[in-house]
């Protein structure tokens, strides 16, 4: 077993292209936090606790870039979005705010989704219930978050999914209705020449 406490939902396999690093994540059973685990060399290392929770709301994700490191990403009850970066071979990195609290009148953040490139790049996306908008954080290798264009119009929770090419370009499918009684799939990228540093 990777790890004998109980555990919440579906857990995050992460794995290299040719499998040198792997990374478990998953949330505890008694909703306080996230946990991980990683294995490298053909060993586990110990059970990390990588995010805490003050309430049951809220929603996570990781995914590994082709490097070996992981981006664990997640949002708390108040709307902050926060991630961590976890390499092959060092330390988890502290956290880092992407999105601060949702005031009174902002969009309710809820589902939150993580995708990593084989070159490094990292994607953030989170749905705001208000206005239907898919907001998309990018991080080329080596660089800082910035925040991209917003897709409007994709339904609830599963709504849309995200890739990264060897490129750095994003891949977004996403269900919506971005002109009235055109409703569908949709398939929109955000290529390298819109995130120059």
């Amino acid at each position: 077993p990777v790890t004998r406490q109980p555990s919440r939902f579906s857990p995050v396999f992460m794995r290299t292209p040719r499998g040198g690093t792997l990374v478990l994540a998953w949330e505890r059973g008694d909703e306080t936090g996230y946990e991980a685990r990683r294995r490298i060399d053909g060993r586990w290392g110990p059970v990390r606790s990588w995010a805490s929770k003050d309430a049951p709301e809220g929603d996570w994700d990781a995914a590994m870039d082709g490097g070996g490191t992981a981006t664990l990403g997640w949002v708390d009850q108040d709307g902050v979005i926060r991630v961590k970066r976890w390499p092959p071979r060092g330390p988890m990195s502290a956290a880092r705010t992407l999105v601060g609290p949702a005031g009174p009148t902002d969009e309710q953040r809820d589902e939150l989704d993580v995708a990593a490139g084989a070159a490094g790049d990292a994607v953030v996306a989170f749905f705001a219930y208000v206005g239907a908008e898919l907001h998309i954080l990018y991080r080329p290798r080596a660089g800082l978050w910035r925040p991209q264009p917003v897709l409007r119009g994709p339904t609830g929770r599963s709504g849309y999914e995200l890739a990264v090419r060897p490129s750095g370009a994003v891949d977004v499918t996403w269900i919506g209705e971005p002109d009235p009684g055109r409703r569908g799939v949709w398939h929109s990228r955000l290529t390298p020449s819109a995130h120059s540093r």
